[in-house]
């Protein structure tokens, strides 16, 4: 479910949709789900003073409100 929201809502920010890579790893009771992205995207991804990224950690920690673990989003660079 976190996966496919965060596929579908970076899918609509960024110019190449087609080379969005998401991961998800369990890691020591946290789910971390890391975001890969072109150089060209990742300044739409984090926004103007990292607002989109910071509006997408938000929706996915109150997703992960009623999980055991913690999730964490990373975006990693291509």
């Amino acid at each position: 479910m976190t996966k496919k929201l965060i596929e579908y809502m970076i899918s609509t920010l960024v110019d190449k949709p087609q080379l969005v890579k998401i991961e998800e790893i369990e890691s020591q009771g946290k789910h971390i789900v890391e975001i890969r992205v072109t150089p060209h995207d990742l300044p739409k991804l984090i926004g103007k003073e990292g607002r989109v990224f910071r509006t997408l950690r938000s929706i996915v920690h109150i997703l992960s409100v009623s999980r055991p673990t913690d999730i964490v989003v990373d975006i990693l660079k291509e």
